[in-house]
């Protein structure tokens, strides 16, 4: 039996999986789920005082003529439900570690919560990573970053197959700087020792993390970082995680894409309609935008929605774009002499 000094603690803890305000609870139910529950047995009298303890200590509790409750908990259902659905929609985060979140979320809402037991059942058919490591990774990175200290790890890609290969036999060091979530993926941003620039590293494609006993480089060292670096403003430079020095990038597009144009970059990019139409094979009116990304990066952003936007400047990514229009315009059977605009 337990002692009865836990008795605060466990009239709580009832409150909070028993009760909501469609779900009140009496005394003598509160006592026996005491005894069901922790093998605690109590009196009304108690009840009602420790009761009022909890008030005193800031609980919200209410009560009317059916029983109390738990009126506020630490998330409202709504966000208990956003937050179930953000884990079950991670492709980085494997099935098992997705099942576990889940059932603590579950627990925050109580007995009575209701959210979608069908894609929880359905877990494994959801596109998940096989990699188990990611909290340990997430952990020892969090701790390294911290206090201003190296990793190293594995870094791997997916052979045919699908299952993870190391890219080569020896581990990468790095200095961490940033955790960032992108593309529903989970990416280190760091700098591998004996390089002067950024990379960024899927945490999903990490294995066999270890924290070295070195200092980390510092940022602002690194060329192009001097004042640190803002990572709102970075992200939406990118795309895609490519992490080349952004540029500036002028390009045509249908009027229709603002939407997307605005979901990859933000809202930090010039954008002015034009009075005749310059694309065509696409609906509505063109406009001129003018942002700032990363040219490796918005090379694939135009090979995606080419059909609807065409790059102006840098005369070098326009270069490139041709050379790989003309190449796709070869695999898909045209020509080679064909004029590709």
């Amino acid at each position: 039996m337990e002692a009865k000094k836990l008795i605060n603690l466990r009239i709580l803890q009832v409150l909070e999986r028993y009760s909501d305000a469609d779900h009140p609870l009496t005394q003598q139910q509160i006592i026996s789920y005491l005894e069901r529950d922790f093998d605690l047995t109590c009196e009304r009298k108690a009840v009602g005082r420790n009761i009022s303890f909890l008030r005193e200590a800031d609980y919200d509790i209410s009560s009317d003529g059916r029983g109390v409750w738990l009126a506020e908990r630490r998330f409202e259902k709504s966000e208990i439900q956003m937050l179930i659905d953000s884990v079950m929609s991670s492709r980085f985060v494997d099935s098992d570690n997705t099942k576990k979140l889940i059932e603590k979320l579950r627990r925050e809402g109580g007995e009575y919560f209701g959210f979608h037991q069908k894609n929880v059942v359905n877990i494994d058919e959801w596109q998940k990573t096989p990699n188990k490591e990611l909290f340990w990774t997430i952990e020892v990175i969090d701790e390294a970053i911290e206090h201003g200290g190296m990793v190293r790890f594995f870094y791997n890609h997916y052979g045919l197959d699908k299952t993870l290969k190391k890219r080569k036999s020896d581990k990468y060091q790095a200095s961490p700087y940033h955790l960032i979530l992108r593309n529903q993926r989970y990416y280190l941003v760091a700098n591998v020792a004996g390089t002067e620039d950024l990379r960024t590293f899927r945490l999903d494609l990490i294995t066999g993390i270890e924290p070295i006993n070195r200092p980390s480089r510092e940022l602002v060292t690194l060329p192009g970082y001097e004042k640190g670096v803002k990572l709102g403003e970075l992200m939406n430079k990118l795309p895609y995680m490519f992490l080349d020095i952004p540029e500036r990038i002028v390009f045509i597009a249908k009027e229709s894409l603002i939407n997307d144009i605005i979901d990859w970059f933000g809202f930090n990019f010039d954008v002015k309609k034009l009075k005749e139409t310059v694309l065509t094979d696409a609906e509505g009116g063109d406009i001129e935008v003018a942002l700032t990304a990363s040219p490796r990066a918005i090379r694939y952003w135009f090979l995606q929605y080419g059909n609807c936007a065409r790059a102006i400047s840098p005369s070098h990514l326009v270069d490139t774009l041709k050379g790989d229009i003309a190449r796709m315009a070869k695999n898909y059977g045209f020509a080679e002499k064909s004029d590709v605009r």
